[in-house]
Order: C-alpha cells, then structure tokens, then sequence
C-alpha cells in the first residue's frame, strides 16, 4: 500500500466539571466537547518493521513516549502483526494548550494502523483500545462534532444530530501548561454538586449552538480548570474578563488550558476580534470553526 494521509483535529471543551474522585486517582468528569477546524495531519507508510516517528516540530519527542507510539505498540500486541510503519506528523495544533492535540494523534493513529494493516478491527475494538491511552482519545475515534464525554471522559455520548458552523477566535499562549500541575492545583469545594442542574445545561447546549445562540451559550458555558489554571497563569483570568469587557461574553478556557477560546457568530468579526490582540506578546490568535 503507498502512503495516505488523515487529519487530527482539535477540540475546544465548551462546558467542564469536575464531580470527584475516583479510586484510580483520576477525576470524574462531565464535559462537552466540540470539533473544531485546527488539524495537525499524520502521514503513514509502510516500513519493514516497527515503527519511525518523524515530526516537523522540534518539541515533539518521536520516541516511546509519544502516544502514537504507544497506539502502535498497543495495536501489535493486540493484533500480533510484525509489520513496521513510518508516521510523519504535521504538527499544528499547540502543545500544552488544552486543544487535545496528542490525543487526537493517538486517535488518528489508530484509524490509520487499522488501515494500513487491514486490521479489521471494528470501531468498537478502537474506542475500547482509545481509552486505555488518554481519557480524551475515544472522542477523536468518534464523527461527532459535539458531545458529552462522562466517567474519565472516556465514555461519550453524541449531542445534536445536525452540525452547527460556528467560529472561535483561539488565544494561544506560547507558554503552554501542563495537565498533571493544573489538577494538582484543583480543591473540590464543600457542598453537594447538583447533577440536575449540570444535566439541564448539557442538554441545553446543542439546542444554542445549533441556533448560534452566543449569549445562551455564554450563560452554559463552565470550566471547574479555570481558577487552578489562573492561579499558575494569571494572565488567562484576565484576558477573559477583558473580552468579556469588550462585548464577548461566550470566552473561556478549554481543557486544563491555557487556550482561551471566544465563540463568534460570523468570520469578519472573529478577524476583528483578532486584529485587535495583534500586537500581543504573550499569546497569538487563530481563527478556527466548527468541524
């Protein structure tokens, strides 16, 4: 088989809570997630045996430790299969940003070992085979543009049946932060969480997005991450109240950051929105859309 390439898209998290602790160490979670328009692309082609990373970004490491190596290594020993494979990543998403990049890679990775291999294994066997990697991967092994992701976030369950067009403004910090500090820094508060109220605003949230209502989804949107993250980079608290001085109300951070995202209706005002921030030094813009 000659080459192929896929792409990997990105997520933003539209809505994120943290519910408690689970007795593996990892939190229980309940979030939305939404496909957008970013994309790094894998390139894969057949080699003699095991497998070669290769990388256009010089902070990727391209050994055991990315998750495209280990999807492979996961899939051999699954499969049994001796036949090597070279993956060429086209880095685009943001490392440490709270976009799902390396998730999204390990995903796409395993779609194209399937493929090149001819692996027949079902969708099913890669959801399963996804979430023994990262809690975000069985979501990238799905074709829904948003959904809800419970348990670790490895489970998800499709929200809306049509897709929505919607564009963000992404404000990517150049220096990202790490997943694993930002949760330490996390306390749960006193009180008991209304599961009633969270489930209402889920539900909710497809029905404003599909009518592109930005003020409805302003009032849903949440992210439990965002006072931890502040408080290892202050600058995110203050450029959401900031956009949200100037009139964009739907801002907020995705994942455990530190990517700020504002949802917009329409693309001329999103380069608006992003000329205005041209000139900062700490984080670049990018316009991206629903995908």
């Amino acid at each position: 088989m000659t080459s192929f390439s896929l792409c990997a898209p990105a997520k933003l998290n539209l809505f994120l809570r943290l519910t408690g602790k689970r007795r593996d160490g990892y939190n229980n979670i309940i979030t939305v997630f939404h496909r957008i328009s970013l994309c790094d692309v894998l390139t894969f082609s057949p080699s003699r045996s095991g497998i070669i990373i290769t990388c256009d970004h010089l902070a990727v490491p391209c050994n055991h430790t990315n998750l495209i190596h280990k999807a492979y290594e996961l899939l051999r020993k699954r499969c049994g299969f001796r036949k090597g494979v070279r993956v060429h990543l086209k880095k685009n998403i943001p490392l440490e940003a709270g976009l799902g990049g390396a998730s999204s890679d390990a995903a796409t990775a395993l779609r194209g070992f399937n493929r090149l291999f001819k692996l027949g294994l079902s969708q099913w066997d890669l959801y399963e085979l996804g979430s023994l990697l990262g809690a975000d991967v069985p979501f990238f092994l799905t074709s829904y543009q948003t959904a809800l992701g419970i348990e670790r976030g490895d489970k998800v369950i499709r929200l809306g049946t049509k897709k929505t067009k919607l564009y963000f403004v992404l404000f990517v910090f150049k220096k990202g932060l790490k997943t694993q500090k930002v949760y330490q820094k996390f306390t749960y508060k006193g009180g008991q969480i209304s599961l009633t109220n969270i489930i209402s605003k889920v539900i909710m949230l497809p029905l404003s997005l599909n009518r592109k209502d930005v003020n409805a989804i302003e009032r849903i949107s949440y992210n439990d991450l965002l006072r931890p993250a502040g408080i290892i980079k202050p600058h995110i608290v203050r450029l959401i109240k900031q956009l949200k001085h100037k009139g964009f109300s739907a801002s907020q951070m995705t994942g455990s950051g530190s990517t700020v995202y504002t949802i917009i209706n329409n693309r001329k005002e999103a380069r608006e929105l992003a000329r205005q921030f041209a000139d900062e030094e700490e984080f670049s813009t990018m316009i991206v859309q629903s995908y």
